[in-house]
């Protein structure tokens, strides 16, 4: 502590800091209606069922699901964005990474990570996030 005109404190470091970035992608709570189908075996067409999105990222999404799925199971997903210069159809493959259900419900959610994602795709969905951050920042 040192006395000047007003007083000041030197900090030193107690010790090393490492900083540990869990997340590649900003996360944005969302409700989306989302029809996932599991992959189609030969020439079969997919069955789509429909889900709920809890939150998205530009790397996945949290599904509320009717059902369990297995961690490592490959989805087709299709849903829209709604973005300010219109809605954009979305047509992705989405790996499962986790499935648990919700301690509150008890209903199935399902944690899937994107696959063979196009950069166009990553960027309006990362455009939609921002757009609901920018609304939300407004609005307060």
């Amino acid at each position: 502590r040192r006395l000047e005109s007003i007083p000041l404190y030197r900090l030193v470091p107690a010790g090393e800091a490492r900083r540990v970035q869990q997340r590649q992608y900003v996360r944005l709570k969302c409700l989306l209606e989302v029809s996932y189908a599991q992959l189609p075996e030969g020439s079969r067409r997919p069955r789509f069922r429909r889900a709920y999105s809890l939150d998205i990222s530009g790397g996945g999404m949290l599904l509320a699901t009717e059902e369990e799925l297995p961690v490592g199971q490959i989805l087709l997903l299709e849903f829209s964005l709604p973005l300010r210069e219109g809605a954009k159809k979305m047509e992705l493959k989405g790996r499962v990474v986790r499935s648990f259900r919700d301690e509150d419900s008890g209903k199935p959610r399902v944690a899937l990570q994107f696959e063979e994602i196009a950069r166009a795709q990553q960027d309006l969905i990362v455009r939609y996030i921002f757009q609901c951050m920018a609304e939300q920042a407004r609005l307060r």
